[in-house]
């Protein structure tokens, strides 16, 4: 299993669109996720960030999705229209410590469970 800690930076009059996507996304409605296991949103208006943790059963699972994802146009212009810097996403190996060790510990941060 891996965790995936995606940050979206959002021009501040957008934020409310990034989070309603990032909320979608995690959502997974269409399914296009398959091996994602639970994502979990964070987000503060403050410092107009957003982050997404997401355990993904292996990388080629993540990798395949990531495929999916970034196939046309449609990503790079959320990203110019949206965003003020790039989406950046890091990808952890995970170790079960029995909590959840990569969530951030700032208190500023509002966490939404998605799944």
């Amino acid at each position: 299993m891996i965790a995936v800690m995606t940050k979206y930076s959002p021009l501040k009059n957008k934020f409310d669109e990034v989070l309603t996507f990032a909320i979608e996304l995690a959502q997974d409605k269409k399914g296009a996720r398959s091996g994602c296991f639970e994502t979990q949103l964070f987000s503060s208006v403050d410092t107009c960030e957003i982050q997404s943790l997401s355990f993904w059963e292996s990388r080629q699972a993540f990798d395949a999705y990531l495929d999916v994802a970034v196939c046309g146009d449609s990503l790079m212009e959320f990203q110019s229209e949206y965003l003020r810097d790039e989406i950046q996403s890091q990808i952890y190996e995970t170790v079960d410590l029995g909590q959840n060790s990569f969530a951030p510990q700032d208190n500023n941060i509002r966490q939404l469970r998605i799944s």
